[in-house]
């Protein structure tokens, strides 16, 4: 029985406009909700100050949180080499920074680390990235960001690594 596996494949990882536009778009919805909530709240005196206090800072510390997730979104490559996953931080000034030839190029100063999807939209993913020597990064992938590679990635995300073949 043949056991097909996925590709050797690397994709940037990085800020995303997409996603900077979702967030921007639910924080603003979200704060327009809290303000409209806290003007009608007041007008009938049914709730406190303080209560619409604790509205307000929750309102802004959601959008203090969009923000430092987008800052937080450094760009860079993640590499599946058939076995492990690697991330690596793009630097401007070295080789892995610039677009692979082919796609079974891996990028040597990253780390091995495990991947779960958190969010899949066909067209982006939401990943959870970790090693065992660094924390948890949270990598947002995007079809428009390498098309060519795309089903590749998709394919590699959801593939287990092969096993190992033990002969007696």
């Amino acid at each position: 029985m043949t056991i097909y596996h996925a590709p050797a494949v690397r994709y940037p990882t990085g800020f995303s406009a997409r996603l900077a536009w979702v967030l921007t778009a639910a924080s603003t919805a979200g704060c327009i909700s809290a303000a409209v909530f806290i003007y009608l709240s007041t007008r009938s005196a049914e709730l406190m100050l303080w209560q619409n206090g604790v509205m307000a800072a929750s309102c802004l510390l959601a959008v203090a949180s969009a923000g430092h997730f987008l800052y937080q979104l450094k760009p860079g490559w993640l590499d599946w080499n058939g076995q492990a996953w690697h991330w690596a931080a793009a630097d401007a000034n070295s080789a892995a920074s610039a677009a692979p030839s082919t796609a079974s190029v891996m990028v040597q100063a990253g780390q091995e680390g495990h991947l779960s999807v958190r969010f899949d939209g066909q067209s982006c993913m939401l990943v959870h990235w970790r090693s065992a020597a660094a924390a948890g990064r949270w990598l947002w992938l995007e079809q428009s960001s390498a098309p060519e590679h795309w089903h590749d990635v998709r394919r590699a995300v959801y593939s287990r690594a092969p096993m190992p073949v033990f002969t007696a």
